[in-house]
């Protein structure tokens, strides 16, 4: 970690916070080890990272703009 430095979401979600509700909505979080729990959407951590306002990429996600 001290090499290639990833904030964990838990971090990110703090320096993110102050944004507004609709700018949180545009947040989803990409970067997981394949043994972080955001990536089993019914784990607990995906609810606390869903309930704060913010999502969990999923695959084939298509955004317009």
């Amino acid at each position: 970690m001290s090499k290639i430095p990833h904030p964990f979401v838990t971090e990110s979600m703090a320096r993110f916070n102050s944004l507004s509700a609709a700018d949180r909505d545009k947040v989803r979080f990409i970067h997981a080890n394949h043994t972080n729990p955001i990536l089993n959407p019914s784990s607990a951590a995906t609810r606390i990272v869903k309930d704060a306002g913010y999502h969990v990429a999923e695959q084939g996600e298509r955004f317009r703009f």
